[in-house]
């Protein structure tokens, strides 16, 4: 194995004509930043080249090679100096702000009844089911999504580097390296794996629960008035959360109000539960999503459920 000096004069000689957008330059400050040691090799690297450099024996072959270096060598010389002196802890604050300032940012959203495909600046891929709403930002350090609405399947591309993490009001899905859907309604987190792996985790961070789920998994965080966020596997079929991407939804046991809101999201004209309606008994059903007029008209037939139209609205009640 080699040495960390060693290390620092073949990371030299590899960066030191780098260009700015070299492919090499996210592995390398990933090295230099992960123990002060690292820093400190390199700067001794850097130090001997400058003596070198302003020494009075300096060859002409040495000046020649510095003039054709020319500005971009010193670009990165000062870049790396940066670099040093907030690894080596010169300045905390500073290089806490720099690790997690924004390279790259986006706003994606979905119309009511629209399926939306989105890829990433890092190469993976969302979709956004309908009404659904999300702010992407991704540092040197973490790629982050906030899910303010709705549900969108992720497709995360692999990085070492830079963990992916979605923020769905108070839960946090941590990408272990997979695809699965995170839904969200006002009072609901959902979290269904296709493949791999994700911790789906919740609370403040005195208390926090954490769960660990694999393809096949359902987990879900469920926000009550009375018992705060609570934490729970989901007796689901984890395919179910993935229908909307083949013009279908699936309700598996699902709450008047749960498909009340999903609808509502797939139809112009909106769906509410009436006020006072009772609890319907869990309802199983497929929605096709270009026919949901006629998923409302059979409703009545199966379950013990009135649809009413009214202005601007479709409102649904418990048959007494």
């Amino acid at each position: 194995m080699k040495t960390i000096q060693q290390q620092a004069a073949a990371w030299f000689i590899r960066m030191r004509d780098a260009a700015p957008d070299d492919p090499l330059r996210g592995p390398f400050e990933a090295w230099l930043c992960a123990n002060p040691a690292h820093a400190a090799a390199y700067a001794a690297q850097l130090s001997l080249w400058d003596r070198l450099e302003s020494g009075a024996g300096i060859s002409a072959l040495t000046a020649a090679y510095q003039k054709r270096l020319g500005a971009a060598r010193r670009r990165f010389i000062k870049r790396s100096a940066v670099i040093l002196f907030l690894a080596a802890g010169g300045g905390g604050t500073a290089y806490q702000r720099w690790r997690n300032a924004p390279l790259w940012r986006a706003d994606l959203a979905s119309g009511i009844g629209q399926v939306s495909r989105q890829t990433l600046a890092d190469g993976s891929t969302l979709v956004l089911g309908g009404d659904s709403a999300l702010e992407a930002v991704f540092s040197r350090d973490e790629r982050k999504v906030r899910l303010d609405r709705g549900e969108v399947i992720f497709d995360v591309a692999s990085d070492g580097t830079r963990p992916f993490v979605i923020a769905a009001g108070p839960a946090t899905v941590t990408v272990l390296g997979t695809r699965f859907v995170v839904a969200r309604t006002a009072d609901d987190i959902r979290v269904s794996v296709e493949r791999g792996r994700v911790e789906l985790s919740s609370g403040p961070f005195w208390r926090r629960r954490r769960l660990v789920l694999e393809a096949g998994d359902v987990a879900g965080v469920e926000v009550t008035e009375d018992r705060g966020e609570m934490l729970h596997r989901v007796a689901q079929p984890a395919g179910d959360a993935f229908a909307f991407e083949r013009g279908r939804i699936v309700f598996y046991r699902a709450s008047l109000p749960e498909i009340a809101r999903t609808l509502s999201r797939y139809r112009a004209k909106p769906v509410r539960v009436a006020p006072g309606s009772g609890q319907a008994p869990p309802i199983a059903a497929v929605a096709e999503i270009a026919n949901l007029d006629g998923f409302l008209a059979a409703l009545p037939k199966i379950f013990p459920v009135i649809v009413t139209e009214e202005p601007g609205q479709t409102v649904l009640s418990t048959r007494r």
